[in-house]
């Protein structure tokens, strides 16, 4: 009947109102939460990408490094070789550990070189 009608209202209201709120922050704090996950994973993926673009480039430029460091390495010892004598395997692993600013250095300086030793004597300045 009308006049129950706005009880009956009052009593759903007043029970099911909290309720009905309580649900709504629930569902905004899983839209947030959503929202929050996928622009981590969008950060998270163009920040991979950057850092692969960068490991690329970084690994590119080594690459050309070692690869300028082994051709010096080879042509200063086949000058080695035709100055004084060939470097053997060790003094060979301690030119592989120079920079290659030394072994420009060490490509100019061998022209001085007059025995074998004087190579264990660069190396040992080093």
């Amino acid at each position: 009947p009308e006049p129950d009608r706005i009880g009956y209202y009052e009593i759903l209201r007043s029970c099911l109102f909290p309720s009905f709120l309580e649900l709504a922050e629930v569902a905004m704090s899983l839209e947030h939460t959503r929202f929050y996950q996928e622009l981590v994973a969008r950060l998270k993926a163009e920040g991979r990408a950057e850092g692969v673009a960068e490991g690329k480039a970084e690994g590119k430029a080594q690459g050309e490094e070692l690869g300028r460091k082994a051709q010096l390495i080879r042509t200063i010892s086949r000058l080695l070789g035709r100055r004084v004598a060939l470097p053997g395997g060790e003094a060979l692993a301690r030119m592989e550990a120079l920079s290659l600013d030394a072994l420009e250095q060490l490509a100019e300086d061998l022209l001085d070189f007059e025995r074998p030793e004087d190579l264990e004597v660069w190396l040992t300045r080093q």
